[in-house]
């Protein structure tokens, strides 16, 4: 399972308080698995080895999306590069989808499947 996220509104900036290393951590602990692989990046040759060495049933969590200047510029080749590691894209949150300025628009285009949660989709509608 490969798994990506963002924290905070950074505009590319990494800022280390708010890596997603603790989270993996956290995350190894709450699914009960001996480790949850953190290649530390989002993209390129450290997240390619971590994807080469990873076995079936393990799970790797890239790096904070928004240290990535490219994703809240919505840049179609990162977000092709990120789409490329997943197949499934769930939206939860109400305060990424609804301005285009916040909204991944250009990696959302670049998935088959989507999901957005029923407090998503109740926020929306009203």
């Amino acid at each position: 399972m490969i798994l990506a996220s963002h924290l905070g509104t950074l505009k590319g900036m990494v800022v280390p308080e708010l890596s997603l290393k603790p989270v993996a951590n956290r995350l190894g602990q709450m699914l009960n698995v001996s480790a949850v692989k953190f290649p530390g990046a989002v993209v390129g040759e450290l997240v390619q080895r971590a994807l080469t060495d990873l076995k079936s049933g393990e799970v790797l969590l890239l790096e904070n999306l928004r240290f990535e200047r490219e994703e809240e510029a919505n840049d179609p080749t990162f977000s092709k590069q990120v789409t490329s590691l997943t197949d499934l894209d769930v939206n939860d949150t109400f305060d990424t989808m609804h301005r285009p300025m916040r909204r991944p628009t250009e990696r959302l285009n670049c998935f088959q499947i989507g999901w957005q949660d029923f407090s998503w989709t109740k926020k929306w509608r009203s």
